[in-house]
């Protein structure tokens, strides 16, 4: 019991968290916290300055440079949405302990070993994809510097070589001569950990609301399977007319608590999937584009296509486990009907309360963002469908089709 009690839900995501000056550490000062969590997200806004202005650049002289507008939005793309989300868990952080520590709830119901399972799963899956993710850093760090001669190739003039250097992971634009000497080196160093912070805790991120999802669908399991084998317990109680309408009671007081717990986290990350959604699309396209146009080299197809396969990756696991909650908050409903209730005259008198469940599980439990309707895998069809679309209208406006 002492160990159920001890237990640390999603304890590596929060040191991770801690990590990237997001979460406040233990032995700090709330003062202390809060000046490297919020000096940190300053830090990062700087640094996505010069990414911005990129952009901006092309659309003020009139797009001198497709290519190097589309690599700079990819940046933009990269900076809203790891912007929303950053502020998300910064003014959030306590609603997302509370979800945290309030999964604890649920050992009263399922036991303390299905929410470790579920845990454990989790942990394992986040390191995966931190794992791609380094990986995919790495390699985009390194591979700009390995062809910095085709980049010198497709300048247009020595303004972009002096002020967006080859070299670079992302296409910048700084006030002053960047492409040599020290400050060079300092700026690359700097723009190095700006990108790994970005795309660690892009992801981190999305893999800590995917399990927040994973808990709640295995918690609808675990409440089905109760209620389809309630019977069996019936008869292991012998029919003790207290404990079976007590047993029922728990159940529905079980399914309530998921509802409210399922709908206190789709509020809180209701704004991140909102841009999470929105920006998905522009980037998928125009990575699909950089890919595509025969002028991009080998170098720059394997880092744009592990950045694509990484992106889809993260946006389908969560219109999957989307759709995993929706799916087994209906199948609440199918157990209730499956467990022959009727046969037992106990469960008869409480026929009003066990069709009052039955017309709630009807109701699917969608994890919607506002405006955008519910994330399922019909939202993530629709996504790549709009991403393609505009995948083909660039290579049509450009005519840089293969």
């Amino acid at each position: 019991m002492m160990e159920n009690k001890s237990y640390r839900i999603m304890q590596l995501h929060t040191n991770l968290l801690k990590c990237l000056f997001l979460w406040p550490v233990d032995t700090f000062s709330p003062g202390l916290n809060s000046l490297l969590m919020y000096g940190s997200f300053c830090i990062s806004m700087c640094c996505g300055i010069p990414i911005i202005s990129a952009a901006g650049y092309q659309f003020y002289v009139g797009i001198e440079d497709v290519n190097i507008l589309l690599e700079a939005l990819i940046g933009v793309y990269d900076i809203i949405g790891n912007t929303v989300t950053y502020v998300c868990f910064l003014r959030k952080q306590r609603q997302i302990q509370e979800i945290i520590d309030d999964i604890k709830d649920f050992f009263q119901y399922c036991g303390y070993e299905t929410v470790r399972k579920i845990d454990s799963e989790i942990m394992c899956h986040t390191k995966y994809f931190l794992f791609y993710v380094t990986v995919s850093v790495i390699l985009n760090l390194a591979w700009p510097m390995l062809s910095v001669n085709n980049c010198l190739k497709s300048r247009r003039s020595d303004f972009y070589i002096k002020h967006d250097p080859c070299g670079m992971p992302t296409q910048n634009l700084y006030p002053f001569e960047a492409s040599e000497g020290i400050v060079f080196w300092v700026l690359y160093i700097i723009e190095a950990i700006f990108c790994y912070h970005t795309c660690c805790f892009f992801s981190l991120a999305t893999v800590i609301v995917i399990g927040f999802l994973k808990h709640i669908t295995a918690q609808l399991k675990c409440c089905a399977y109760k209620f389809e084998h309630i019977c069996d317990y019936m008869g292991s109680c012998k029919n003790d007319e207290n404990v079976i309408i007590r047993e029922f009671v728990h159940l529905i007081k079980y399914h309530q608590r998921i509802i409210k717990y399922a709908e206190k986290v789709f509020g809180i990350f209701d704004v991140m999937i909102i841009v999470y959604i929105g920006v998905t699309s522009f980037t998928l396209a125009i990575i699909g584009y950089q890919i595509a146009i025969p002028k991009t080299n080998l170098e720059d197809r394997i880092r744009y296509t592990m950045l694509l396969i990484g992106w889809v990756l993260l946006f389908y696991s969560i219109c999957f486990y989307g759709q995993q909650v929706r799916d087994e908050s209906m199948k609440v409903g199918e157990a209730i009907y499956k467990s022959e209730w009727y046969q037992h005259q106990t469960l008869l008198g409480m026929k009003t309360d066990i069709m009052f469940v039955m017309r709630r599980t009807q109701k699917p439990l969608d994890f919607k963002a506002t405006l955008l309707g519910e994330v399922s895998l019909i939202v993530f069809v629709a996504v790549m469908k709009r991403a393609y679309q505009l995948f083909t209208l660039l290579l049509t406006v450009t005519e840089d089709g293969p």
